[in-house]
């Protein structure tokens, strides 16, 4: 009963905001960070964040944080070649080249002495880099039979290797 014994009817009209729950999955390069769980996080793994959202009601936020390793040791070692031969490079798996002799592809021939440096980026966005040194000498062309007929044919008779350049000497 209300007041001086008269009935009396309220009304009550309740909003029940709703709370949010969000899932984020996020790649981050070696070496970047993220803020999460209040902190800025360098290390790959789950963080959760409560915040409040605009109605005022307390939100989750879970973020599946990856920490992608940073591209590099992607080039040969650096390589000796004999004079006239050729060094082929073709990298394939990256989203940008930028060779420091101006190419842009990933595939580079070599035939003379070189530094040449490279950088790229991953289907994450991480960006690496690395470098070869190509250095050329004069060698001399020897071929050494892994047999021999000695038949008297001419061919083969002797065990020897194959100089084809004037040679003055050695021992075997």
């Amino acid at each position: 009963k209300g007041v001086n014994s008269c009935d009396s009817i309220r009304t009550l009209n309740l909003t029940v905001n709703r709370f949010s729950v969000l899932q984020k999955n996020l790649t981050i390069c070696q070496g970047q960070t993220y803020p999460a769980a209040g902190q800025e996080r360098s290390r790959s793994g789950i963080y959760i964040d409560t915040v409040t959202n605009q109605l005022g009601c307390d939100s989750i936020i879970t973020t599946n944080l990856i920490v992608a390793p940073t591209p590099r040791k992607f080039l040969p070692a650096d390589t000796l070649l004999c004079t006239g031969n050729s060094l082929s490079i073709n990298l394939q798996g990256y989203n940008n080249y930028n060779w420091s002799n101006g190419n842009t592809t990933g595939s580079v021939m070599i035939d003379q002495p070189t530094t040449l440096s490279l950088q790229v980026i991953d289907k994450n966005g991480c960006v690496g880099g690395d470098t070869i040194n190509v250095i050329y000498k004069t060698c001399i062309p020897i071929q050494i039979p892994t047999a021999f007929t000695p038949n008297q044919d001419g061919r083969n008779d002797v065990f020897k290797p194959l100089i084809t350049v004037p040679f003055p000497g050695y021992r075997m």
